[in-house]
């Protein structure tokens, strides 16, 4: 039996618009064979086991904005946590897909997600077809969410399931919540809109691009 692992979080919440609060992002890293996986787990984890950082599992968005639990420790030391991570992204055997839904003055928005999701899996249903069967690993933080993926599996026949899984039980979760941040970085970048935090912890629009965004492009389905 072949079985794809896809582990989701996301990035925003549906509040209506705001300047400040215009992306939601759904993203998933799709894991087709774990074992081959182990090895950059595993180099993660010892590099994770170094930090002087707090926390069991890395949260992308308060490392960069300096939040706790990672609130007044040296930038350095967060960048350094950070890079364990996206080095993980990079290397590990798996593959990417996003859902970003660009929110506007009086949207439906749990109706135009749904669109984007349902989209998006008959988009790549050539994909994910190949698989007898699909778990959709979720930390239930936004319970509507995972129903209406499961919804968008189930109406192509796919056999999909949910499985509660937390950010601390799985790095590929943790991978997820990069992606996510990484969409809105691109996001600010595309409309001049980086943050002071942003340029300290990342750098410059062209470097984000260069050195953040761009190695990771070939990843996605």
């Amino acid at each position: 039996m072949k079985r794809l692992d896809v582990y989701i979080d996301e990035s925003g919440d549906l509040s209506p618009y705001r300047k400040t609060n215009q992306l939601y992002a759904v993203s998933f890293v799709l894991s087709e064979n774990e074992p081959s996986c182990e090895g950059a787990i595993r180099t993660f984890q010892i590099h994770k086991s170094k930090s002087i950082l707090p926390g069991s599992f890395v949260h992308v968005g308060p490392l960069v904005r300096n939040e706790p639990p990672y609130k007044g420790q040296l930038r350095e030391e967060r960048q350094r946590l950070f890079y364990g991570l996206y080095l993980l992204a990079r290397h590990a055997p798996v593959h990417f897909m996003t859902v970003r839904l660009e929110k506007t003055p009086h949207m439906d928005l749990e109706v135009a997600l749904a669109d984007l999701l349902f989209n998006a899996v008959e988009a790549k249903e050539g994909f994910f077809s190949k698989f007898n069967e699909i778990v959709l690993h979720y930390d239930h933080g936004q319970p509507f969410l995972i129903g209406i993926i499961l919804a968008a599996f189930r109406s192509k026949s796919l056999n999909a399931r949910y499985e509660r899984t937390l950010q601390s039980e799985h790095p590929f979760m943790q991978v997820a919540d990069l992606l996510g941040e990484m969409e809105l970085l691109r996001h600010h970048c595309d409309l001049n809109l980086l943050t002071k935090s942003e340029i300290a912890f990342f750098g410059e629009k062209r470097k984000i691009k260069k050195d953040y965004l761009k190695p990771l492009e070939g990843k996605y389905i």
